[in-house]
């Protein structure tokens, strides 16, 4: 990627006077300034012994580097570039500042030289220069590519066309070959607001000033993997020689993020966000972030292995939040679900090929928030945390999980039948307790029977986990250690306890996971109604003070908030009609608003409430007692705004 701009620009520069500047265009974070910078590396003159005689009374000019982000005079550019030029001239002797002094007449600059070359100061001389104009000059001991490299164009507070007329004197009149960095969208855009719909003279301007100075325009793409591992030799650095007391630690770093280069470039690339300042800033922050973890965990056999899993998520969630999407704190309720925004499952296939881990099973993602605002992070808790997951764990694995094994030739003969037999045992007389565990040594069992290890009918294994699985749900339909499984089934994982399931593909394996995904949608929708129903039965004044925050909790699917559902879908309208009536006037006035609120545009879910509102109108159109005046005018404003609302979902109705 970019090498064709690669290559034109090396030939750009080889031109005796091209007499045009060179445009990179490209967002911010795409990687217009590590792509220049890497070029500069190229054009900086490198010089062997031999050379270093030759030129050692030479000025060996420079690439020269200017940013202009904030800048608001053109005089603070002379400025940038006199103090890229000075250090040259300071390094160079008496006898060539008096050779080329006579053409850079202007401000006094004191100049320390060398005249026996014994690194000692052999005295100083002033001159009063301008180093800026031996930019202009031609002479035999000025040697080197006159390059001008100019960025952030864009971000100048010199306007455009000004800063383009000061650019072009050094194209026209000093054979300068000049690379400007911009986001041209930016620039148009700036001068677009300046103009009328309808007034097309700035952009006129725009233009007609740009191909005055430019004469080829490129646009920069981000080169992953190439900033990606400059990124990480600029981060860890490689001046470590191994004397260093901090080898371990810079070892340490090192290897977590080359051992994944793969996997941070997919990950950038699927996020699509095209950002490579981001990135860097990400893989910054998170070199840090590891620096807190203690150096038990840095030892344990499954640390490299729990570094590719939390790097994989720091980044995910990094990135997104950096770049405004504040909806990636959902992400542990919302990861790779099949209807959540599209935002939240485009790593999908990425962390299925690296074989990342469920969130849920490596760290909270409240934790990385935390550390991305505030720049810190409690090392206690931190660390804590990242024990008690299925890397570092140290609970005894149970007899089915040592079972599970049975493949990989860990068990010897008589532990294999002692396991089976009590697993089996255990199966049979429906001990587990948990749906997925259930499923685990159902798919065991069934690989067993395939190998004929076995000696079991596969229908006996289907029915007796139904069985199982239909005790559990109904004797603990509140059971909050189920919530697992809305993220199991709707990002398809295929493990739990960091195990894969046997038999997987199979078609009475999925009958089993299938049972247990249709039973937990029965009584998460049992779970959704009675908290509806007990927000409802007792509508009250209190009721209205916490009504939004009540309902902006996530329903027990982890879909969507309460709010972002049918919630009066099956709540009796005269009922909560009467409720309502028997409330404050400020009270009524806060129910009529949140019920406005809720109906500014029609939702497909608003259909199903159409008959709750018809009824819930109706009984606000019964007066109160003749002592409340003011209060039947509040209910009369309310029940009219009801029928401006159920007109308007009717409508919609009738549309589809």
């Amino acid at each position: 990627m970019n090498e064709n701009i690669k290559e034109y620009l090396n030939y750009y520069i080889s031109l005796q006077n091209p007499q045009y500047a060179v445009l990179l265009k490209g967002s911010w974070g795409c990687g217009k300034t590590y792509f220049i910078k890497k070029m500069v590396e190229e054009w900086n003159p490198k010089e062997d012994n031999k050379d270093h005689n030759e030129n050692k009374d030479k000025i060996i000019l420079k690439p020269i580097y200017v940013s202009l982000n904030g800048i608001s005079e053109i005089k603070i550019v002379n400025e940038k570039i006199r103090a890229e030029i000075t250090p040259w001239l300071y390094s160079k002797g008496a006898n060539i500042i008096k050779g080329i002094a006579r053409g850079l007449l202007k401000t006094t600059l004191r100049i320390n030289f060398d005249l026996d070359e014994d690194q000692k100061n052999d005295g100083n001389i002033s001159y009063n220069i301008d180093p800026v104009k031996i930019l202009n000059l031609s002479n035999k001991d000025i040697k080197g590519e006159r390059i001008l490299i100019f960025d952030d164009i864009e971000r100048c507070k010199v306007p455009t066309d000004n800063i383009f007329g000061y650019i072009n004197n050094f194209v026209e009149h000093s054979k300068c070959k000049v690379i400007l960095l911009a986001d041209e969208d930016k620039i148009k855009k700036k001068y677009d607001s300046n103009s009328s719909q309808n007034d097309i003279k700035n952009d006129i301007i725009y233009k007609d000033f740009k191909e005055k100075l430019i004469g080829q325009t490129f646009e920069i793409k981000s080169a992953a993997k190439d900033a990606i591992e400059y990124f990480i030799k600029e981060i860890i650095g490689e001046e470590y020689d191994g004397k260093n007391k901090e080898i371990n630690k810079f070892n340490e770093v090192k290897k977590s993020y080359k051992n994944n280069i793969a996997l941070i470039q997919e990950l950038f690339e699927a996020s699509e966000l095209n950002n490579l300042r981001v990135l860097r800033q990400t893989l910054i922050d998170f070199k840090r972030f590891i620096g807190f973890i203690g150096d038990e965990i840095k030892e344990h056999k499954n640390y490299q292995e729990f570094i590719k899993n939390i790097l994989a998520y720091f980044l995910i969630v990094s990135m997104e939040y950096k770049t405004g999407n504040d909806e990636i704190k959902k992400y542990q309720e919302y990861q790779q679900a099949d209807n959540s925004d599209e935002n939240n499952d485009k790593y999908k296939k990425t962390l299925e090929r690296f074989k990342c881990y469920h969130l849920t099973e490596v760290f909270t993602i409240e934790l990385i928030i935390e550390y991305i605002e505030k720049g810190t992070i409690s090392i206690g808790k931190l660390n804590e945390k990242i024990l008690s997951n299925i890397f570092f764990s140290k609970n005894e694995e149970q007899d089915w999980e040592k079972l599970w094994y049975w493949q990989w030739g860990s068990l010897e003969d008589k532990e294999f039948e002692k396991l089976k037999s009590k697993v089996w045992q255990e199966f049979d007389s429906e001990e587990f307790k948990e749906p997925l565990i259930i499923l685990h040594t159902s798919g065991i069992f069934l690989s067993l029977i395939d190998n004929n290890f076995l000696n079991k009918k596969k229908e006996i294994i289907v029915s007796k986990a139904k069985k199982n699985i239909e005790k559990i749900f109904t004797n603990n339909p509140q059971n909050s250690n189920f919530e697992y499984l809305y993220s199991f089934y709707s990002a398809a994982i295929e493990t739990y306890k960091s195990k894969n399931f046997h038999s997987s593909s199979s078609k009475d394996f999925k009958k089993i996971k299938n049972f247990i995904q249709e039973k937990n949608n029965y009584f998460q929708q049992i779970r959704y109604q009675e908290y509806i129903d007990n927000l409802f039965e007792e509508f009250t004044d209190k009721s209205i003070e916490t009504l939004y925050s009540d309902l902006g909790k996530i329903c027990p699917n982890k879909l969507n908030p309460y709010l972002n559902t049918a919630i009066f879908g099956n709540i009796n309208g005269e009922e909560l009609g009467r409720n309502v009536k028997s409330l404050t006037n400020q009270s009524i006035k806060r129910f009529h608003s949140f019920i406005v609120n809720r109906y500014l545009t029609v939702k497909s879910f608003h259909k199903g409430e159409l008959k709750f509102l018809k009824d819930f109108k109706k009984e606000l159109e019964i007066e109160t007692a003749n002592d409340t005046p003011l209060k039947n005018y509040f209910l009369k404003e309310f029940s009219k705004e009801l029928s401006e609302i159920i007109k308007k979902i009717e409508n919609e109705i009738e549309k589809n």
